[in-house]
């Protein structure tokens, strides 16, 4: 309701993301989290938020570390694509 209320109040979207996760509502808080970093743009705190809900992919090249930069720049581009693949799907 306050997200209703006071759409531009960043802190309500950080609060109402950290309600889901915590009711297991995986999904719904990411989305909410990725729906107040387009209004918002790319805040600290989002992001933060954002990285403790979100479950991590394994890396694209397993024998490199997580670090590297060719698993860095491989995942980057795997989730732009699936993000993609998500939005034309609905």
């Amino acid at each position: 309701m306050a997200v209703q209320l006071r759409p531009t109040e960043l802190q309500f979207h950080l609060n109402l993301g950290e309600v889901y996760a915590t009711a297991g509502l995986r999904e719904k808080a990411l989305d909410k989290l990725d729906s107040a970093l387009e209004r918002f743009g790319q805040d600290a705190r989002l992001k933060q938020a954002r990285g403790r809900i979100e479950k991590r992919r394994s890396p694209v090249l397993p024998i490199l570390g997580r670090e590297h930069f060719l698993n860095r720049k491989l995942g980057k581009l795997r989730h732009r694509t699936m993000k993609r693949l998500e939005k034309n799907s609905h």
